[in-house]
């Protein structure tokens, strides 16, 4: 989800490869270490404690991207491109989520 933030404030400018390259990796670099120690803990209380920080960035996540999801005046619904990420997005959880159980 971090993708999508760190994208959408640059997406109508051109920007250089260099700057694209940086931004992704400050949104996925820090994910191989929380993998670690997610992996290699085994108490219930720092598993909590590290879901409960999840949550809250998928929370601060959502409240960033919410307002650019509202349709503009005049207008009534999502805008195409919008409905169509967002269902999109919904068909690859689905898809993901098949793959995992099996």
């Amino acid at each position: 989800t971090e993708g999508l933030a760190i994208v959408a404030p640059i997406a109508r400018e051109r920007t250089a490869l260099g700057r694209l390259v940086l931004l992704g990796l400050i949104a996925g670099l820090p994910v191989v270490p929380g993998i670690w120690v997610g992996a290699l803990s085994f108490t219930p209380q720092l598993t909590a404690l590290l879901l409960g920080v999840g949550a809250g960035a998928i929370a601060q996540v959502i409240q960033q991207i919410a307002p650019s999801l509202r349709p503009r005046e005049g207008t009534r619904g999502l805008e195409p491109v919008v409905a169509f990420g967002l269902a999109a997005g919904l068909i690859v959880m689905w898809g993901t989520g098949l793959l995992a159980a099996a």
